[in-house]
């Protein structure tokens, strides 16, 4: 998949955003209705944010992948969970995922 860079403003330092804040940028109005790759630029910036811990990451991910209907963005979830998780799994194998973080959401 292609590498997408979120355009953040230059007010807004991102490493200082946790994931609420993250959550609400990608819910925004701005995002939702903007150019697509918005959205996936967000998300592969979402699954490089180590300082973040896994466990909200990959929920984030689950909730992309469960709530949203660009069919893009569900596949860059699936490919940023698979990052996180530290699985081989193809990006759209939404019931693999939704059954391993059933499994082991526990385990965070």
């Amino acid at each position: 998949m292609l590498d997408y860079k979120f355009p953040w403003n230059t007010k807004i330092d991102p490493a200082k955003l946790g994931m609420d804040d993250l959550r609400n940028i990608y819910a925004s109005r701005e995002v939702a209705s903007g150019h697509p790759n918005l959205k996936l630029g967000l998300l592969q910036y979402i699954a490089d944010r180590s300082d973040i811990t896994e466990k909200s990451r990959l929920q984030f991910f689950i909730d992309v992948m469960h709530n949203d209907t660009n069919l893009k963005a569900v596949a860059y979830a699936g490919q940023g969970f698979s990052k996180v998780a530290h699985l081989d799994v193809q990006p759209l194998a939404l019931s693999v995922f939704f059954d391993w973080w059933k499994e082991n959401a526990g385990k965070f």
